[in-house]
């Protein structure tokens, strides 16, 4: 074989080496690329390509049971900054600095990054960067008159509280992202959310959307809206008081709470000092998280010897009320020495009730005895959660009956050696006022959809009953003689009856040692008596230490009582208040009995309802000038008139006479009754100024413009009444 030829086969083996190489380096190649490395390659040609933007559902809104808004989602810019279209990243950085109030040299690296680093090390195009989120809607106009390539507003959705502060422990708050994070914002996250949408559309390589290209939109769901069972005007009672109660006893903090006793629903609830959901410290987790807790429903704390109301009740419903107690000031329970508040000598069971006597409370748990001492602890809900829809529901500590010593139940007996929530006292007094019956409190009453539709109710649900009817009436007979001999009633109590339970206790910390110095003092008043409707609690936490602490939140329970009767526009009920005379129904006996005529019925003093209820079934007729309580009437009562004659009825809250627009002024000085002014536009010190020259009490909530009030513009008042008016501030 020529010598060429070798040398020329020996050249082709090498070349086709060299290629079959090649092609088997290729295929491995393309393998890695299409198979390893596809999935990921593609995400990224599609990102490239395709814009998925995520389209936000509008959050439910939170109202009172009135319908008046507690907090609502409302529209918001965000600013956006796409690097790739940015060329003068340099003015970007100057104007959107000068406008937002951020560092520009922060700005400036925001608008040049093009490419990011990824997890696995490899680099990535950015496409878009969130530079600020809800942003005020004069800074957005100031940003669209810039119009800059690069920077871009794109839609977000805030959260806005109009009444800013207002029950900001009940409703709580969201975080820049819509997700609830305590409160009612928290345990009804999952309905005020909705369901997140998605725009889908294509976009060339420098992420501008392409004209007529495909998209795809898939619409978001907006959520349910909560409704509370706060009455908007009530709670601003009850926070107006707690408030002052806060300023002037020095207390720690203040909580307060208004149930309806008939439902269990929660009509309002405070925890004082409060904060601005519109400007959330979210910088001070720690200062958040104190400032945000529900004390009421989520820090147990040791009772005292209110608790003694609830071991008499027990007592009552055994029929063990025959007793006398002789409290020396301190008791030996096997072999330990107990103190009681004072040395109250001999007692009768009311008097030792009265006294909130921890040695009274002694002896008649152990004429109880342990077991049934334990079923009735249990009956009350103590121990237990109460079912309120809060995130935090606690169920205190109380301890088994099996570890119980005699002296563990005489100090349970008093309050001590247990801890219960301030939601489990309330709704506890509630059932022994109610006939027994343990409710599980209601704060939200229904949901309802985007279009007002009820989607679904929360009604009154009845745990169990724990006494007797006949024990509860004698248990309210008791707190309203406590009511009328032991407590002195605020002046403006001067209409209404109510009955009281009242006690202190130690003060601990969240570590439970014993704070020095400082105790609890709780009030609770319900009223009224003969009619019982609303029950109030007002706790002064961390009180200075004092003899008079049992009634030193006294006057601010029933001041919120006096005003949620009126405002409820039950009638009258103390003596003094009615005056009736002669008989309501029938001509009554002035000698003239075969004239024809008949006395007409005294109506004066009378609620709106019972006294049209009164003329109607004494077989008159009526007409009246408004609503409330009536203060006189024509014919006058006891006048003899013909059967069946008309009887004009004079209301304390009268209907407007005066125009739209005109401003009703007060009564001269001295004079018994205010014409309320319209405080309609003013803000909330012009408010203020004007209540307080009127002759008005003014109580606030919201800040902003004066968008309503109560009693309406117009209405005739008695002096010194109380005007509520709710501030708005306009969202942008």
């Amino acid at each position: 074989m020529p010598k060429n030829t070798f040398t020329g086969r020996k050249r082709l083996f090498v070349l086709m080496t060299i290629l079959i190489s090649c092609m088997v380096l290729l295929a491995f190649r393309v393998g890695y690329w299409n198979i390893i490395k596809g999935d990921e390659l593609q995400e990224e040609a599609i990102s490239q390509w395709i814009s998925d933007t995520v389209v936000m559902p509008k959050r439910g809104a939170i109202y009172d049971r009135n319908g008046s808004v507690l907090a609502q989602s409302a529209v918001s810019d965000t600013v956006v900054l796409v690097p790739e279209q940015i060329k003068e990243p340099e003015l970007v950085a100057d104007a959107l600095s000068g406008i937002l109030g951020r560092d520009r040299a922060e700005i400036y690296e925001k608008a040049t990054t093009k490419t990011k680093t990824a997890a696995d090390g490899t680099e990535k195009k950015v496409g878009e960067v969130w530079l600020q989120r809800q942003i005020p809607h004069e800074q957005s106009e100031e940003i669209k008159a810039l119009k800059m390539k690069g920077v871009k507003l794109a839609q977000d959705v805030k959260r806005y509280y109009p009444n800013s502060g207002f029950a900001s422990q009940t409703i709580g708050y969201t975080t820049m992202d819509g997700e609830g994070q305590t409160g009612i914002e928290r345990r009804f996250d999952s309905v005020l959310e909705g369901r997140q949408g998605r725009l889908v559309a294509e976009t060339d390589k420098f992420n501008n959307d392409i004209p007529n290209g495909q998209e795809m939109y898939i619409e978001p769901v907006n959520g349910q809206n909560v409704v509370l069972a706060l009455d908007e005007i009530i709670q601003s009672f009850l926070e107006t008081v707690c408030m002052n109660a806060l300023n002037e006893t020095g207390s720690m903090s203040v909580q307060g709470v208004v149930m309806d006793i008939t439902t269990g629903e929660v009509l309002g609830l405070a925890n004082i000092p409060e904060f601005d959901l519109n400007n959330i410290p979210r910088s001070d987790g720690e200062l958040l998280s104190s400032l945000s807790a529900n004390t009421v429903t989520a820090t147990p704390y040791e009772p005292g010897n209110i608790m003694t109301m609830f071991t008499a009740a027990a007592a009552l419903d055994m029929g063990l009320d025959g007793s006398e107690y002789n409290c020396e000031g301190k008791a030996t329970v096997d072999g330990e020495e107990i103190l009681c508040t004072a040395a109250h000598g001999n007692q009768s069971f009311y008097e030792a009730v009265a006294n909130g006597c921890k040695v009274a409370a002694f002896e008649m748990a152990a004429e109880i005895g342990k077991k049934e001492f334990f079923n009735y602890i249990e009956g009350y809900g103590f121990g237990e959660k109460t079912g309120i829809e809060f995130p935090a529901d606690t169920k205190g500590d109380v301890m088994a009956m099996k570890y119980a010593s005699g002296t563990d139940v005489a100090k349970m007996s008093a309050g001590e050696s247990m801890q219960i929530s301030q939601m489990q006292l309330i709704n506890a007094a509630t059932s022994i006022v109610n006939g027994g019956n343990l409710f599980t409190p209601r704060i939200v009453i229904s949901l309802k959809d985007e279009a007002g539709g009820e989607a679904e109710r929360f009604d009154m649900e009845i745990k169990r009953n724990n006494i007797k009817q006949e024990t509860s009436t004698r248990i309210r007979e008791i707190m309203g003689g406590m009511g009328v001999n032991e407590v002195p009633e605020p002046a403006q109590m001067r209409d209404y009856t109510c009955g009281v339970m009242y006690g202190k206790a130690k003060k601990y910390d969240g570590n439970g040692a014993l704070v020095q110095g400082k105790e609890v003092s709780t009030f609770i008043c319900f009223g009224t008596t003969s009619n019982p409707k609303y029950i109030v609690m007002v706790t002064l936490n961390g009180i200075d230490e004092a003899d008079g602490n049992e009634l030193a939140a006294a006057k601010y329970a029933e001041g919120v009582m006096n005003e949620v009767l009126k405002y409820a526009l039950l009638p009258p009920d103390k003596e003094g208040a009615l005056q009736r005379g002669g008989d309501s129904g029938s001509g009554g006996d002035d000698g003239n009995e075969d004239d024809g005529l008949v006395a007409a019925p005294d109506l004066v003093d009378m609620g709106a309802q019972a006294a049209r209820d009164a003329a109607v079934d004494a077989g008159f007729t009526y007409e009246d000038d408004g609503s409330g309580t009536v203060t006189s009437q024509e014919p006058a009562a006891g006048e003899r008139v013909q059967p069946g004659s008309k009887i004009m009825l004079y209301m304390d809250y009268k209907r407007p006479e005066s125009g739209p627009g005109e401003d009703a002024a007060a009564s001269p000085d001295g004079a018994d009754t205010i014409t309320v002014p319209d405080f309609s536009g003013l803000s909330l010190t012009e408010a203020r100024d004007k209540a307080i020259a009127s002759g008005l009490k003014f109580y606030a909530q919201g800040t902003g413009v004066a968008k309503k009030q109560f009693p309406l513009y117009g209405t005739s008042v008695p002096r010194n009444s109380a005007v509520t008016v709710t501030f708005r501030l306009e969202i942008g």
